[in-house]
């Protein structure tokens, strides 16, 4: 777990199948990182996703995102 302003740093994403965000949804990123701080991660959805949220942290903190990316493989 990396940490962003002193808090701990544990992204993760949470798809809406159509029936609103839940926490029985919520995929927990586990970004590996490069020298650069640049990650991937390849995540498999259950259905087709309506809408996702994205929360960077656990806590209120300060992080910045640079470019971010969504594809289908």
């Amino acid at each position: 777990m990396r940490t962003c302003a002193g808090e701990p740093f544990s992204p993760a994403i949470y798809p809406d199948y159509g029936d609103g965000i839940s926490e029985a949804t919520r995929i927990a990123l586990t970004l590996a990182l490069d020298n650069a701080d640049r990650g991937g991660q390849v995540v498999c959805f259950n259905d087709r996703v309506s809408s996702i949220r994205f929360d960077p942290a656990t806590a209120p903190t300060v992080f910045e995102l640079g470019h971010f990316k969504l594809r289908a493989i």
